[in-house]
């Protein structure tokens, strides 16, 4: 099993590459002439409830709100028939956008320690497959799967 927290500090946070796999603790792209940032989730598991976090040197917003910073939560069924599956928010072109994910244990949020990691895989021009693992000391990278597509 991969000591992501160990290998993450020996890097000072900077990509990993383990095997012929890179890892990230979050990842990092420019928006280029995007002006909608789309999320997809393919799967949760849900020990914890997961989450993507976006963090931009430029506003982002979800039609109600505008931010440099937005989390979207996937919260499991609950009092929903289904989990939520799907996030956008508008970007300002040229931006630079963070993109990490996060959980939440006892109402506290979590992120970027411990099991921490993910995959990341361009999938499309404007598309990435996001592979994550959170903060379980292990390294299925199967907590969050989603995909990020700039349009």
């Amino acid at each position: 099993m991969i000591n992501f927290c160990k290998k993450f500090e020996e890097s000072q946070d900077a990509p990993i590459t383990i095997d012929g796999v890179s890892y990230y603790r979050l990842y990092e792209l420019n928006v280029g002439k995007a002006t909608q940032i789309v999320i997809d989730v393919e799967s949760v598991k849900y020990v914890w409830t997961q989450a993507v976090h976006l963090s931009s040197n430029k506003p982002l917003s979800d039609g109600k709100d505008k931010s440099t910073d937005f989390v979207f939560w996937f919260p499991k069924g609950g009092f929903f028939r289904s989990a939520v599956k799907h996030a956008e928010c508008s970007c300002e072109p040229n931006s630079k956008l963070q993109v990490w994910n996060v959980w939440k244990v006892d109402n506290a949020i979590q992120s970027l320690y411990n099991g921490s990691a993910m995959i990341v895989t361009k999938i499309a021009e404007n598309k990435w497959r996001f592979q994550c693992n959170d903060g379980h000391p292990d390294d299925d990278m199967n907590d969050l799967i989603f995909t990020l597509e700039l349009k």
